[in-house]
């Protein structure tokens, strides 16, 4: 008697067990076909449009390739964005904005606003990488301020590059 409820106990554990196994499986397949599907969008940008981040319905999504902005955004990190508003520019945040990488293709860098500066009514603002100890040296119109972090996901970035 007490070996046949080991027995029932063992099989029904084996039975969960499996549930969970085939949730994992199907949850591993998502990724990997989102994996490939985002690698193929990107190959298509990156050639055809030299951009190296993906849009799809006003959201861009790509990947920190330095570690300038530790601790805040981590290296390899995978950066889901939005286009920013007026209201989303506050000193001390952090945005992102279109940039030129050494291959000609444009890339998303972010960085942290230190500074609003207004000069004539021309508003225009001061950035900085975290691990950089002095602000970047070109100023930024609202115009070039276009990205707001959504969501971080550390080291996951470098399965999309």
């Amino acid at each position: 008697m007490l070996g046949e409820k080991k027995r029932k106990l063992k099989t029904k554990n084996l039975l969960e067990n499996k549930k969970i196994l085939n949730i994992l499986k199907y949850i591993g397949l998502a990724l990997f076909i989102c994996l490939i599907i985002y690698n193929c969008l990107y190959i298509l940008n990156k050639e055809f449009k030299k951009r190296e981040y993906v849009k799809i319905f006003n959201i861009y999504i790509s990947t920190q390739k330095d570690n300038l902005m530790e601790p805040e955004i981590y290296k390899n990190s995978l950066l889901i964005s939005y286009k920013t508003t007026e209201k989303d520019i506050d000193a001390n945040k952090i945005i992102g904005y279109d940039s030129i990488n050494t291959n000609a293709n444009m890339y998303i860098k972010y960085s942290r606003i230190q500074k609003i500066k207004s000069n004539n009514g021309k508003i225009t603002y001061i950035t900085k990488l975290d691990k950089n100890y002095h602000n970047d040296i070109e100023e930024k119109s609202i115009k070039q301020l276009k990205y707001k972090i959504i969501v971080k996901l550390p080291i996951i970035g470098f399965l999309f590059r």
